[in-house]
């Protein structure tokens, strides 16, 4: 159980800040739209954010921000007998796709720094993730 909750808190944290502006101001129109669409079996999905965002990242940002949709994806799907566990598991996802856990670690520093990363995150995220 304390695994399930380790990754499902980290992913939590990690989309929460990827939408999050840290003031109380209204939210701009992209992150969290609220937009719900009926499809032909009755369900709805909501939308996280409404259309890419207009940001122009470097190639190495590009590779990472993929990664992090990918990654906080998977967090959802697994569970993890420690939280130790979770970190071999990054590390060896980062090593797998060609990445250090070094520039990993720097470019999550930037995400908390940067809307537009964690708009194309979570845009990321909503194309690959959500069926």
């Amino acid at each position: 159980m304390i695994a399930r909750v380790t990754a499902a808190a980290l992913a939590s944290t990690l989309m929460l800040g990827a939408c999050g502006t840290g003031s109380d101001e209204a939210a701009p129109d992209l992150a969290f739209a609220d937009s719900t669409e009926l499809t032909t079996f009755g369900t709805t999905t909501t939308l996280l954010i409404a259309e890419r965002p207009d940001v122009d990242l470097p190639d190495d940002e590009v590779t990472f921000v993929k990664f992090e949709a990918t990654w906080v994806c998977e967090l959802q799907r697994r569970t993890f007998p420690t939280p130790e566990a979770l970190q071999v598991a990054l590390d060896e996802q980062l090593s797998a796709t060609g990445l250090t856990r070094a520039d990993y670690d720097t470019f999550r520093s930037a995400v908390n720094n940067s809307q537009d990363l964690r708009d194309s995150i979570l845009f990321e995220y909503q194309e690959t993730c959500q069926p």
